[in-house]
């Protein structure tokens, strides 16, 4: 349900806004899967004009992913106290439903952010646990995305999102990461949840490209002041640019080499990359609509003769676009004559 907030002078457009209300979630969950909603295959249709610029839809995909692989493990474990979409699930739960038993087995065995200059014997100090024994409690409730600024942005603040059932989509220009969501840790539904001890944090960056160089991301945003005694953090880097490929690439993260504290050892953060689409847990036709989406494929890859090369030939003598193997030089031997 979409609310108008305003409406310019000059009528072109109106600003609207979707309110963060669990009782519409519930029922929207309800109606699309009663109806078999094809997800992204309605985001392609929406986003095909192209006035959507490549990184925002980038975030959508990743938004959409989080969604439906809670709706997913919510209704594999059924309704609790009349709620099937609108509650909170075991976070291995969310992350089978999300990924391939390959990358899931590699994320459980993953470990903490640490230096890779370290020795041995300092790298076991930092790595307390592997991410199976840090997240066996942790449970996640991403029902719908709320938008907030860099404040909001913040683990005292982000607890609350969880009896919600709201992720937080950070506000534009924010630095380091997209989106965030709260996990609480509890060995029971009977927990009574501690607000300062029993709540982690898992934050998002999604980059519809492939970085040159190795990202770390940081936890001073989400965790700022935190010790490292507190929850860990779950940190997903994921990379859209080579979602055609048959491999799918996860591992962890070493910190990177910087005179900057934000940027050293994180012995509480689990930073996950995940490079293409193969690591997620989607149909041929989802890949294909996300394929779509991202809007990776370049001009001579949509080219439908581009097995012809006297009609590759034409197009080219079009320049749509330079490349190395078509560049030609067409400077005259005398400038000036």
């Amino acid at each position: 349900m979409a609310v108008v907030m305003s409406v310019p002078e000059h009528r072109l457009f109106k600003y609207t806004g979707t309110p963060s209300e669990p009782v519409l979630v519930e029922a929207s969950g309800t109606l699309m899967y009663t109806k078999n909603v094809r997800v992204f295959t309605i985001l392609k249709d929406c986003l095909g004009d192209g006035l959507v610029a490549k990184g925002e839809r980038g975030e959508i995909v990743t938004r959409a992913l989080m969604v439906l692989a809670h709706d997913r493990a919510a209704r594999e474990e059924g309704p609790i106290n009349g709620l099937q979409y609108c509650r909170p699930i075991r976070f291995f739960s969310f992350l089978k439903a999300l990924l391939t038993d390959d990358a899931f087995q590699t994320l459980m065995n993953s470990t903490p952010v640490v230096p890779k200059s370290k020795s041995k014997e300092q790298e076991q100090e930092d790595i307390r646990k592997d991410f199976k024994a840090a997240f066996q409690h942790a449970w996640i409730s991403v029902s719908h995305f709320v938008l907030g600024d860099s404040k909001i942005i913040r683990v005292e603040n982000l607890r609350n999102f969880f009896f919600r059932s709201a992720a937080v989509q950070c506000a534009p220009n924010q630095a380091g990461i997209d989106c965030a969501a709260p996990l609480v840790f509890a060995a029971t539904k009977t927990h009574v949840v501690d607000p300062t001890s029993d709540i982690g944090v898992f934050q998002i960056q999604t980059k519809n490209r492939i970085s040159p160089t190795p990202v770390t991301v940081p936890t001073h945003q989400t965790r700022p002041g935190v010790t490292p005694e507190d929850r860990p953090t779950v940190t997903l880097l994921i990379q859209y640019e080579d979602a055609g490929t048959s491999d799918h690439n996860v591992h962890h993260n070493s910190s990177l080499a910087t005179r900057n504290p934000l940027y050293r050892s994180q012995p509480n953060n689990y930073q996950i990359t995940l490079r293409g689409l193969t690591a997620f847990r989607l149909d041929d036709k989802e890949k294909i609509d996300i394929q779509s989406l991202l809007d990776l494929t370049s001009t001579m890859e949509a080219f439908p003769r581009a097995d012809r090369e006297d009609n590759v030939k034409l197009m080219r003598g079009l320049r749509p676009t330079f490349t190395e193997d078509s560049f030609q030089d067409w400077i005259p031997k005398s400038v000036w004559t």
